[in-house]
């Protein structure tokens, strides 16, 4: 009795886990046709799977019912008041949910184009529920950064010409001859309301008002996509400031999940000239980004202080910096040994 007792729990136990097992939540980006990006939450409970998905090109957040048979799923797809539309994802579940490939068909013109979507990982900030208006609004962000970024990379500041100047694969460019310049209203939403940098000196680079925010003054410029993977997304960020004798210009690497929410950063370029009443700082950093992502900063930090003392006098401050820090997998920099 006792034997068959245990056997009874372990049977119990053993459909519990199955039952657990199959209810999932999870996270996807791809495209449709190659051409038109979408973002895909599906729900798995048994046999049955829900979920909703944003389509880049729209603008417009629709809702996914269907049915999984083994390694397939036909899902319909509804519009945002929850009517069947005459568009059908047939699904091909692949190396267990990590890839969902197949056709999205049409009935009403019984047509059909191909879909790959790419499961993305789960961080702390995305677990069971995607924000799809904060995600229509980070997709705005990211397509700002079209450009892809080639690496190896080189970008060092000319403290000549107060510009940071780019080098990859033999070849060099000038960042001035981008020319676009980052909506202030995402600017604001993932830059100076997410990212936790240490502002220098007496400007707030994280808090400029609308009015100051434009090219010839003041600005945050988007460069291009670093890196992305499934986890996360890299991108370069160009700030520039100068009035009078203060220069800010300075190049950003910020890593983002897919929902857009900030990971972690890192100043890759610097060409800081700020004074004060009493000191005057000037600070350069430039970088090498090997094909491994391995960062290497150099440069130096340089202050003048003038002493209260009568008469005054200065004194001179110089430290060398040296780091180099690896972009990991979940998209955070480890600082490694010289």
């Amino acid at each position: 009795m006792r034997i068959h007792f245990h056997l009874i729990l372990f049977g119990c136990f053993l459909q519990f886990m199955a039952i657990s097992h199959s209810q999932n939540t999870y996270f996807y980006k791809g495209s449709i046709d190659g051409s038109i990006s979408i973002t895909c939450q599906l729900d798995v409970r048994g046999d049955r799977c829900q979920g909703k998905f944003y389509t880049d090109a729209t603008k417009e957040i629709k809702q996914l019912s269907g049915k999984i048979s083994g390694s397939s799923i036909w899902i319909n797809e509804k519009n945002q008041t929850g009517e069947l539309t005459q568009k059908v994802f047939r699904v091909k579940i692949k190396k267990n949910w990590d890839e969902l490939v197949g056709s999205y068909y049409d009935k009403t013109y019984q047509s059909s184009v191909p879909f790959k979507l790419i499961r993305i990982q789960e961080t702390e900030n995305l677990n069971k529920e995607m924000n799809f208006k904060k995600l229509m609004a980070f997709q705005d962000f990211i397509n700002q950064f079209s450009n892809k970024v080639k690496i190896p990379l080189a970008l060092y500041a000319d403290s000549d010409q107060n510009s940071i100047r780019s080098m990859y694969l033999g070849v060099e460019s000038d960042l001035d001859e981008l020319e676009s310049t980052l909506p202030y209203y995402l600017a604001k939403r993932f830059i100076m309301d997410q990212v936790p940098w240490p502002v220098v000196g007496p400007l707030d680079y994280l808090n400029v008002d609308r009015k100051d925010y434009h090219q010839q003054f003041i600005y945050y410029r988007p460069i291009g996509r670093l890196f992305f993977n499934d986890r996360f997304i890299s991108i370069l960020l160009h700030f520039k400031y100068k009035n009078g004798w203060d220069n800010y210009d300075i190049m950003y690497a910020i890593n983002f999940d897919f929902t857009g929410n900030y990971i972690d950063s890192k100043e890759i370029a610097k060409g800081l000239d700020i004074r004060t009443k009493n000191t005057e700082l000037k600070e350069r950093i430039n970088s090498s980004i090997t094909a491994d992502f391995t960062v290497r900063l150099r440069g130096f930090r340089q202050i003048f202080e003038r002493t209260t003392s009568d008469p005054p006098s200065y004194r001179k401050n110089k430290r060398n910096i040296s780091q180099r820090f690896k972009l990991m997998k979940n998209g955070t920099y480890r600082k490694e040994n010289q």
